[in-house]
């Protein structure tokens, strides 16, 4: 479980989360220092539609770039560097 303090608690401050043993979080609680906040399961973080950093931005499926050779690469520089290389790639 996760708790967040309502006072003070050194060194934390009101606001704080943290997670501590079971039974220290209990003692705090029923102290009234702290408040139970959050549980043990991750919220699983989605991919946003869109970069918002970028004017008229949409996410699409990655493209990836292949060698002669057989390798993949994410990126044109990546495959790029790797021509230079690559013994099977042709000038």
């Amino acid at each position: 479980m996760t708790i967040k303090f309502i006072t003070g608690y050194s060194p934390y401050t009101s606001g704080d989360r943290a997670g501590f043993s079971p039974e220290k979080e209990k003692e705090l609680v029923e102290e009234g220092v702290a408040k139970f906040v959050g549980g043990e399961t991750k919220k699983e973080v989605k991919k946003p539609q869109v970069d918002k950093m970028v004017k008229n931005s949409k996410t699409k499926d990655k493209e990836t770039y292949k060698c002669e050779c057989g390798r993949e690469f994410d990126t044109p520089q990546g495959l790029g560097a790797h021509k230079r290389f690559c013994e099977k790639a042709g000038d």
